[in-house]
């Protein structure tokens, strides 16, 4: 029994012992300005972040076109595809993987994808390849909320060769073959030496915002949209007191998502 009570007595001894040589080592740790490590928490502190947390994608400015999600296009290389080929004004054929178009008037030239329907709250895209030039009128462009194959009732959003967006409206048996102009607006940088350029248009309800190569242009709300058809719209390149006429050439249309 007295070797128990010794044994105890003496291993309180030495923990208690060693306790007050880690204080004492702690202490002169200190004085010298060195600490020792603290413990690691088991829990993580609220106040961190950490390199591998997911960062939400920068919102797209309204300056710059926002990506399509691509449900149906058309890079003309089937001529099976179910475009309109013929119109009151102009005429279209498919020609070295593009959409031709010549124009013999100087009336709007609206040529509709009908065989894929009526679309609505959708997202349009074409290249245009002109031709653009200086002394050029031509205007190039996307048609849409077409009720009939021939545009009526319908829009179009597009570029003319001095780089001014425009936004038409179709309105049945007004003069002009019905196309009047809703808003013009100049673009600041556009590139006439460029050999094409990229028209988009979001469509929400009756809201239509218009990009050309990427970049904003303008905002125009129709008073009367209505689910209708697509296409790609056009005018005369040359218009005189005697002729008017000319081509236009568009490729890989895309229709998607907003």
């Amino acid at each position: 029994m007295w070797r128990f009570i010794v044994s105890s007595v003496t291993s309180t001894g030495l923990v208690l012992f060693a306790l007050g040589l880690l204080a004492d080592v702690t202490g002169v740790l200190g004085y010298f300005g060195l600490n020792l490590p603290s413990p690691t928490p088991t829990s993580k502190p609220n106040n961190i972040t950490f390199t591998n947390t997911p960062i939400r994608p920068e919102t797209i400015s309204s300056t710059s076109s926002p990506a399509i999600h691509k449900l149906n296009g058309d890079d003309f290389s089937d001529s099976s595809s179910g475009w309109d080929t013929s119109q009151y004004y102009c005429w279209a054929n498919y020609d070295y993987n593009t959409l031709k178009l010549g124009i013999s008037d100087q009336w709007f030239c609206f040529i509709g994808w009908t065989a894929i329907g009526k679309k609505d709250n959708i997202a349009l895209q074409v290249d245009v390849l002109g031709p653009f030039g200086e002394n050029l009128k031509s205007f190039y462009g996307l048609g849409f909320g077409a009720q009939n194959k021939y545009g009526r009732n319908g829009y179009a959003f597009g570029v003319d060769s001095s780089g001014t967006c425009q936004f038409f409206e179709h309105i049945d048996n007004s003069e002009y073959g019905g196309w009047q102009r809703r808003i013009t607006e100049t673009l600041p940088k556009f590139n006439k030496e460029q050999t094409y350029h990229t028209v988009t248009i979001n469509i929400k309800y009756s809201e239509a915002r218009g990009y050309v190569d990427g970049k904003y242009c303008t905002t125009y709300i129709m008073p009367n949209y209505k689910n209708g058809f697509v296409g790609v719209v056009a005018t005369a390149a040359y218009v005189s007191s005697d002729y008017a006429g000319g081509e236009a050439r568009f490729d890989e249309y895309v229709i998607g998502s907003p």
